[in-house]
């Protein structure tokens, strides 16, 4: 079993688990039990935290209910382990692995926090006795190329970059770095220096999970460009007259990507939006025409769009006769985020009208108060009846446009953990 199979639950099932009934279940049903607590379908995969995934604290009590469950949660409790580089914890964790062979034989990720280049004796003690290893993140840690030669050994692995900090193809050898199953997070290309740096690791074989661009490179065409393992593009636009014509080869010649999120500036240029990005546009075009979307009563800071997972569902809408060359290219996306910001009062039409043309909606933030009677509205669009409860995520608003020094919350509604709504700590109605 890999770590990535098991990501954070929704559903707290432990109560329906007692220590005298647990042998009358057979084992395969506990073992869905136990899956079923470690689930959180609203939590992306591709999160290089994994610990954000392991509901340990519901599963520790479960543990404790009888040796039976203890084995079963056990591959469940460790299959993550991460080590923030005090001195000594990366020999002590090594020593335990070697006295605790199916401890060892759990631990699916292993994430390092700092290195210096006497601990390698230590990493390569560890990851000899840790054969189930499938992933290996490093944060903050400059690659040399004698920890280089450690992790080639246990090529097994897929070696998660956190931070951007690769050494040359040159300084350790092209066929070091092809050996390597190497993957960046996520990087921005800020200038064509940065775009030149990442292309040279890229022809090494390195995969890229994350990629953001800055405006000052949108009038560029990144037709052309192919970044393998690419998931997620970020695009940061801005005043400065931009295309985004580019965008219809680009997702083509990315089968992997799945999301591209775009922060906008307060002005909009209507005319490419209508041009490259039709999927938004009918939204404002509607709004517009209500005169819901004056510059004066709403702010449309960022939205999201994601690829649909049905290929039947894209090829019947790319089959339509009426779609233009960039609808055509944009198919098989839908929007599921938006990010609005209501510089007047709060209109309920408006959300209505996100609720009808975005019917797919996961995620929507919105930056200023809601009044009471805005929020029960919301929580309309979900089926469950019952009272949303918050979630504190340690996640950010779209850069670029201010900061934000509180965390947002993310309410998930019960009955629809498809959709949530994420507010600001200081704009919850009292």
């Amino acid at each position: 079993m890999r770590a990535k199979a098991f990501p954070e639950g929704l559903l707290m099932l432990g109560h329906l688990i007692y220590p005298h009934l647990s042998p009358m279940f057979p084992e395969e049903i506990l073992h869905a039990i136990v899956a079923a607590l470690v689930s959180r379908p609203v939590i992306s995969e591709d999160l290089l935290q994994f610990h954000w995934r392991y509901v340990r604290g519901k599963l520790l009590s479960l543990a404790l209910a009888s040796k039976q469950l203890r084995r079963i949660c056990m591959p469940f409790l460790f299959a993550y382990i991460e080590v923030k580089g005090a001195h000594g914890d990366l020999e002590k964790l090594g020593e335990q692995c070697a006295a605790n062979p199916s401890f060892a034989a759990c631990i699916r990720t292993f994430d390092l926090y700092c290195y210096a280049p006497e601990q390698v004796d230590a990493i390569h003690y560890f990851l000899h006795r840790c054969q189930n290893i499938s992933q290996i993140i490093l944060n903050k840690v400059q690659l040399d190329e004698s920890l280089l030669h450690i992790l080639r050994r246990h090529s097994a692995a897929r070696i998660a970059l956190a931070s951007y900090s690769l050494p040359t193809c040159k300084e350790v050898g092209w066929l070091t770095m092809k050996r390597l199953n190497i993957g960046i997070d996520h990087t921005s290309i800020r200038d064509e220096k940065s775009e030149l740096e990442l292309a040279k690791h890229l022809e090494c074989g390195i995969q890229l999970r994350s990629l953001t661009i800055h405006p000052n490179l949108l009038h560029k065409s990144f037709s052309t460009c192919v970044f393998g393992g690419l998931c997620e593009l970020e695009l940061w636009l801005s005043s400065i007259p931009f295309s985004l014509s580019w965008l219809a080869e680009f997702t083509a010649a990315h089968p992997l990507l799945r999301k591209i999120r775009i922060s906008t500036p307060s002005v909009w240029d209507t005319a490419i939006m209508a041009r490259d990005i039709p999927l938004i546009f009918s939204f404002l075009g509607e709004a517009r025409r209500e005169g819901l979307a004056d510059e004066m009563k709403l702010q449309l800071k960022g939205f999201s769009v994601t690829r649909r997972t049905s290929p039947e569902a894209t090829a019947a809408l790319a089959s339509s006769s009426s779609l233009t060359h960039s609808a055509e290219s944009l198919a098989g996306w839908q929007v599921t985020g938006l990010w609005l910001s209501f510089t007047e009062k709060f209109s309920s039409r408006l959300l209505q009208l996100v609720h009808s043309s975005f019917p797919q909606i996961r995620i929507m933030s919105i930056e200023n108060p809601l009044p009471s009677h805005g929020v029960k509205f919301i929580a309309s669009f979900s089926s469950s009846s019952r009272p949303f409860y918050p979630v504190v995520v340690t996640d950010h608003p779209p850069p670029g446009n201010g900061r934000v020094d509180k965390l947002p919350l993310l309410f998930y509604f019960p009955g629809d953990p498809q959709f949530a709504l994420r507010l600001w700590q200081h704009q919850l109605p009292r």
